[in-house]
């Protein structure tokens, strides 16, 4: 991950010795727990076996998160929103995150005199500064910004989107399953992710049919998706409704409240002594 966002040189003398480190290390445990199956994918070109990797889906902290009906709200009208159709970001802005297609799709729309559709970034993180300098420069009256919301408003404040961003940057597939995606399936709505399409979000959102995939830089293929979407308000609710009975089935297994976890515990329990080591 250091590598894919600069901090090493890529397959760097540094970067290869703390993977060669890592990998020993690795290939110890007796089990490992992967966030997703392209995580789980990375696991085992490392040369760890099969029989040692489990994938584990990064949810379980959206329990509290209900949905919410479309469009006017007192929370909409609080933050001087009214019906517009929004296409929200919501979370953390972090370095593994792309938002330059995002930036250019808001740009081109904005030049085509598309009206009431507003991009939405709520949180904070590494990268708000740059967002914030690139929305001014580029002059975007269609892109707003809050501060990241409590987590008693979470129900309310990923209301406000009929649909949610969630990005990954080139090159981080496997490294990161960004856990916002399970909040949005919570709250209701489809999912506009751009990222790999091998990313664990990517395989859900294609086998649940609960939004869409956008490659990387793809600006105008992420335009015709949003207004596609506004244009069918009938498809923004049948994908937001599968995307929480998808999430609701899950829960039945007690992901992330240790339940699910437990359950792995204990069918790997002929072959665990001891986990003995702690990343």
């Amino acid at each position: 991950m250091a590598e894919e966002v600069g901090v090493f040189k890529k397959g760097g003398v540094v970067a290869e010795t703390l993977r060669l480190l890592s990998s020993y290390s690795l290939k110890s445990y007796d089990l490992t727990l992967a966030a997703g199956r392209c995580m789980a994918d990375r696991l085992l070109k490392r040369g760890i076996p099969r029989s040692r990797v489990t994938v584990l889906p990064n949810a379980g902290a959206e329990r509290g998160i209900v949905p919410m009906p479309r469009g006017k709200s007192p929370f909409r009208e609080r933050h001087g929103i009214g019906e517009e159709f929004v296409i929200m970001y919501s979370g953390n802005m972090g370095r593994a995150h792309e938002f330059e297609t995002v930036i250019d799709s808001a740009r081109l729309m904005q030049e085509r005199g598309e009206k009431g559709v507003i991009f939405l970034f709520a949180g904070d993180g590494p990268e708000e500064g740059t967002l914030r300098n690139s929305v001014a420069r580029l002059g975007l009256r269609n892109c707003r910004f809050l501060p990241s919301q409590p987590s008693g408003d979470l129900s309310a404040s990923l209301g406000m989107g009929d649909l949610h961003l969630v990005t990954m940057r080139q090159g981080m597939g496997g490294l990161v399953v960004p856990s916002k995606f399970y909040g949005v399936m919570a709250a209701g709505r489809p999912t506009l992710f751009v990222g790999s399409s091998d990313s664990e979000v990517a395989r859900v959102i294609f086998e649940k049919r609960i939004g869409a995939v956008i490659a990387p830089k793809d600006s105008e293929g992420l335009v015709s998706v949003i207004l596609q979407y506004r244009d069918h308000p009938g498809t923004v609710v049948e994908e937001g409704d599968r995307a929480r009975m998808s999430l609701s089935k899950n829960q039945g297994q007690d992901v992330g409240e240790g339940g699910y976890l437990l359950s792995i515990l204990l069918s790997e329990a002929h072959r665990i002594s001891l986990i003995h080591k702690v990343l």
